[in-house]
């Protein structure tokens, strides 16, 4: 592994390792002398984090400061992903598609899921469930919506 250092627009210095090939290396210093070094910018994602929270009206997480900057970030990323999949929803279950039981369920069911996602408080769980936080209001619609499917054919 090569190390180097890297001035990042911040203003901090930082040693960096890369272990790709060596043309890419280059191209590697270049970018990152464009980013922020990785203190920086994980100060600015938990700004950017809290004042979503803000905005959202969020309750505030629980747990060690360390945790509760890192579980914002990642509460905020799932939030935003999950209210645009309920928005979607929603907004299909108005639509005249002659399957008005079925659109109401999902509709409930991603709103319902969505309010739940919106008051978990525990720093820890966030980080713990980081990738299946932003699939969580999916997967309770499609676990709300699944009896009401028809069944799949025999595969023959």
């Amino acid at each position: 592994m090569k190390k180097f250092r890297v001035l990042h627009t911040c203003g901090h210095e930082a040693t960096h390792g890369y272990s790709g090939r060596e043309g890419e290396l280059r191209q590697r210093q270049e970018w990152l002398a464009r980013q922020p070094c990785q203190e920086c910018w994980r100060k600015q994602q938990a700004s950017l984090a809290q004042q979503q929270t803000e905005g959202w009206k969020l309750p505030p997480l629980e747990g060690g400061s360390d945790e509760v900057a890192w579980a914002e970030v990642i509460r905020a990323k799932a939030i935003a992903h999950n209210r645009e999949f309920t928005e979607r929803m929603v907004k299909l279950s108005q639509t005249d598609s002659g399957e008005d039981e079925l659109c109401a369920v999902i509709a409930e069911a991603s709103q319902s899921a969505m309010h739940e996602l919106e008051n978990i408080t525990a720093a820890s769980w966030w980080i713990e469930n980081r990738f299946a936080a932003l699939a969580y209001v999916h997967q309770a619609t499609v676990t709300a919506a699944a009896p009401l499917l028809p069944p799949d054919p025999p595969l023959e």
